[in-house]
């Protein structure tokens, strides 16, 4: 069951990033603890946000290892999220999987796809509603209620975009059903992935003109805006 070597560096890369969202998350609650302060909706949308990132992990990991399993051991983990890495051969060129690789492959790609839709969602919800908390400023609430609306918005049409991208659903990774079609993947992934980072960079960059009018030192404001900012993302 050997994994190519961008497969080992997509697995570092991603349990690098999930292991500083965990500790992360808990430094968060531990602190919130210790100042005896109440856990809010933000908290727990955090929390969700958090295993729903977990599942995107697993996915990814699972699907590169699948396909190098035995047919028995494979059908005993068929309702596992866990495909990815190990078994649809992430990391390797499109030309070099095996039809059996590539239709893992397209499943995991629709899995992680609509985790990933019900992630950002969860995510960015979580964000805007500590944004509320912390500034309680009429105005500004009303902004991250409209982009919070953005945010839903965008992340129920990606979730749309998984289920229809192809008629019918199941030619998403069976190719050779005749007369199927699918949307055009380049639109699809401009259509949904510049919208995400713009909504990425408002979310990231909404307190900043609060911050900075803040009657605090200069190094001060800079540090907020910096822990604000590299937190939302």
């Amino acid at each position: 069951m050997s994994i190519a070597p961008a497969g080992w560096g997509h697995i570092k890369v991603t349990s690098g990033l999930f292991g500083i969202a965990i500790v992360t998350v808990i430094l968060r609650f531990i602190a919130r603890r210790r100042a005896r302060l109440d856990f809010g909706a933000d908290d727990w949308t955090l929390l969700v946000a958090l295993a729903l990132v977990f599942l995107v992990y697993v996915e990814g990991l699972i699907c590169k290892h699948w396909t190098r399993m035995s047919p028995s051991r494979r059908n005993s983990l068929t309702h596992s999220s866990a495909s990815g890495v190990v078994h649809g051969g992430i990391g390797k060129h499109l030309a070099q999987l095996t039809p059996s690789e590539l239709t893992i492959l397209l499943k995991c790609y629709l899995s992680c796809w609509l985790t990933y839709g019900s992630a950002f969602i969860i995510t960015k919800i979580s964000v805007l509603l500590l944004y509320r908390r912390v500034f309680p400023v009429y105005r500004f609430r009303i902004i991250c209620y409209l982009v919070g609306f953005l945010v839903f918005t965008l992340g129920i049409s990606i979730l749309m975009v998984g289920f229809f991208q192809c008629r019918p659903f199941n030619y998403i990774w069976n190719k050779t059903i005749p007369g199927g079609v699918c949307l055009p993947t380049t639109p699809v992934f401009y259509g949904t992935g510049v919208p995400t980072l713009f909504l990425n960079a408002v979310v990231a960059f909404l307190p900043l003109p609060i911050i900075w009018r803040l009657h605090m030192r200069f190094k001060q404001r800079l540090a907020l805006m910096a822990m604000f900012s590299a937190g939302s993302l």
